[in-house]
């Protein structure tokens, strides 16, 4: 009943927050490794390909916990680029600010379009991404950099 699935909510909203957690390590993990080795290694795009995976997996259980359990977490997907894409380092760290605002309910996806991935393309068909950066706030996309201000009225 009620009790029972208020219960599970709060197992589920722990556990999504135990897999950002995890999911945020490695990522800062693979960031190390790809200012070592460059964005072309080989070894490094294997590895964010993985990662993303991961980040997606994470992703559609937040979604998932947000429609049974009432919305608990804020979702940010961002796509950038490497290649060509002057304002992308600043608007990872923007994002970075804003997860930072709202530790533990704002939940930040970073998936870079010039890795070949079917499930990031899949997310950027379904988003309609077009240019780097991107932004997904909540299900809506925002094209262009943003500034933290614009992100935070995006959330809603």
């Amino acid at each position: 009943g009620e009790g029972q699935q208020a219960s599970l909510c709060g197992l589920y909203e722990k556990q999504v927050q135990v897999l950002d957690t995890e999911t945020s390590d490695l990522g800062q993990k693979i960031a190390v490794l790809e200012s070592a080795r460059g964005a072309q290694d080989e070894r490094v795009k294997s590895l964010k390909a993985d990662y993303f995976a991961l980040e997606i997996r994470d992703y559609l259980f937040a979604e998932r916990v947000n429609k049974v359990c009432g919305k608990k977490f804020d979702t940010i997907l961002y796509f950038y680029s490497n290649v060509n894409c002057e304002k992308c380092k600043q608007q990872g760290e923007t994002v970075s600010q804003v997860k930072a605002l709202s530790p533990g309910s704002t939940l930040v996806y970073s998936f870079d379009i010039d890795i070949k991935s079917a499930a990031v393309d899949f997310l950027e068909e379904a988003h309609g991404v077009r240019v780097s950066p991107s932004l997904v706030v909540n299900g809506r996309l925002v094209e262009g950099f943003q500034e933290r201000d614009a992100i935070l009225q995006a959330k809603g």
